[in-house]
């Protein structure tokens, strides 16, 4: 029941501690520093159903759920009914797929490609504008499949940092004709 221990002391800790990760490298460093405090790693899950229990309050009490999370590489999408994943789709479409083909496109820096791939569609060059949209338009197809023979979900989530990209939530909401929500934790700034 405590929900910052920060500062406490204790001999054991116990709970269900909800890790949202990354890559196999970062994935076995995880385990690695987890069991070096003597914790012992109960389950490691896929993304989607660890996404699903991350957002909480934003599908409390919602019976379909459409989860779109934006990696780096790829996008996972999943489409929950009652907690259940019952459809999903991996496509090669993310943030850092998109600030490569910027920066090779528009002939910049890395850092520079990330900075303008995140304004997203209310960036200020027409060039970034249609490449992000070029981007979103991967995911179309996807999303189509998943929810072709099924009944429209309550709520799409979406989560990752391509879900940051001004103007993404607003283009799953527009595309799907779903209600979407950003899926970030109450605790992040």
């Amino acid at each position: 029941g405590i929900r910052d221990p920060r500062g406490l002391s204790a001999t054991t800790l116990q709970g269900l501690f909800h890790v949202i990760a990354m890559p196999m490298a970062a994935r076995r460093a995880v385990v690695q520093a987890v069991e070096a405090a003597g914790l012992d790693v109960a389950q490691l899950s896929s993304t989607l159903p660890a996404a699903l229990a991350g957002a909480g309050e934003k599908v409390r009490g919602k019976a379909r759920v459409l989860l779109i999370d934006v990696g780096g590489w790829m996008t996972d999408i999943g489409l929950f009914v009652e907690g259940i994943l019952h459809d999903s789709d991996a496509i090669p479409c993310g943030g850092v797929r998109l600030a490569t083909a910027m920066a090779h496109t528009l002939r910049v820096t890395m850092d520079e490609a990330v900075h303008v791939s995140r304004e997203g569609v209310v960036s200020k060059r027409a060039d970034v504008r249609e490449m992000v949209t070029a981007h979103w338009e991967q995911l179309q197809h996807a999303l189509t499949l998943i929810l072709k023979d099924h009944p429209l979900p309550d709520v799409a989530v979406v989560t990752g940092r391509g879900a940051l990209t001004d103007g993404f939530v607003e283009w799953v909401e527009h595309t799907t004709g779903i209600t979407t929500v950003l899926g970030r934790s109450a605790r992040l700034k």
